[in-house]
């Protein structure tokens, strides 16, 4: 079984603008829509410095949303720990564990914008190192009497995400959950995993650039500014703070998944969407997947409609997808599908 979620980046750009009080409204009212829908999880990510809003802190917002939610899980994707203190962390992840019911999921990364750290004053080169002895620190607060109160879960799951030789390895060593999706990732990993100390499970998680509609080719000349707003930031260094840039977003979106769950964007039915994910995450210990709830500036109806696509009739395909019929059951807290030999 491989459930489904939500991925939230908090953005409102200049040419959509809406008043931040009920931009955040209109986001914690999608978080409600899809913890009532039966949806999984929601993620927030993190950026600093970006001028259309970028969501900058994600364990403030996710406290939000725990309280209009009553199931869903709530994760970071990813909190960037280095700019943190482990300490502060810790006791804003126990404080939301506690306020969720037990429902966090910490994502945590290094990020790879030199002029965030710049504004917080941290090393930038040594953010890879600085994120994983991040972790360790994380381990080691909860596990002692530092923090109180003490989260709600016996184990608060921790996600890492990295793609480097290096990290991969490290990540499945230190026996924390690899936020990444696709099979390319888990050679390196399962060593990793190999080499951990006690009996770590591997698993997945992670973001895939998947947009939902009844009528791709009909909706697409509506969702199409948006994506190109959503990913040219990426793509073009220099207008990487405004949003914007110089791409083909014709290409990009034609790719879909086939080059990696974040290299490409599929705007597509369920039943298609279903398809590339499960190519994508067959054979991994993959445990969620999640979509993007909205796109930058997006019509309402189109994000409204996206969630109920997800809750309805992509979240069924996924919860039958690929799971290994001879491992123990869901409620032993394990999902490996098909791990390689």
């Amino acid at each position: 079984m491989v459930d489904l979620g939500l991925y939230v980046d908090g953005r409102n750009p200049a040419q959509w603008e809406r008043p931040w009080r009920e931009h955040y409204a209109y986001l914690l009212d999608l978080c409600a829509e899809a913890d009532r829908a039966g949806l999984h999880s929601l993620w927030f990510t993190e950026h600093h410095g970006y001028a259309d809003g970028y969501l900058p802190q994600p364990l403030v917002f996710a406290a939000a949303a725990a309280a209009r939610t009553e199931r869903i899980r709530i994760g970071t994707s990813v909190l960037i720990l280095p700019l943190r203190n482990p300490v502060e962390v810790a006791e804003q992840a126990a404080v939301l564990d506690i306020v969720s019911g037990g429902r966090l999921e910490l994502g945590v990364g290094a990020g790879y914008v030199a002029s965030e750290y710049a504004l917080y004053g941290a090393d930038f080169d040594g953010r890879s190192e600085a994120t994983m002895r991040g972790v360790e620190e994380l381990r080691r607060i909860w596990a002692g009497s530092a923090v109180t109160p003490s989260p709600l879960q016996e184990e608060i799951p921790v996600w890492i995400g990295v793609s480097g030789t290096k990290g991969l390895r490290r990540v499945g060593e230190m026996g924390e959950g690899l936020l990444r999706l696709g099979q390319r990732y888990l050679p390196l990993y399962l060593e990793g995993i190999a080499d951990s100390p006690g009996e770590a499970e591997p698993r997945m998680t992670g973001p895939a650039n998947v947009f939902l509609t009844d009528d791709p080719e009909r909706d697409w000349p509506l969702i199409r500014p948006h994506v190109a707003y959503q990913w040219g930031g990426y793509h073009g260094a220099d207008d990487r703070l405004t949003g914007g840039g110089d791409f083909d977003v014709e290409e990009f979106c034609a790719r879909g998944l086939s080059t990696g769950s974040m290299t490409g964007f599929l705007v597509a039915t369920p039943e298609r969407a279903a398809a590339e994910l499960r190519e994508l995450i067959a054979d991994t210990p993959a445990r969620t997947a999640y979509i993007w709830a909205t796109l930058p500036g997006l019509p309402e109806d189109l994000a409204r409609r996206n969630i109920e696509l997800a809750a309805t009739r992509l979240a069924p395909l996924l919860a039958d997808t690929l799971v290994d019929p001879t491992g123990p059951s869901r409620e032993e807290e394990t999902v490996i599908i098909r791990r390689p030999q």
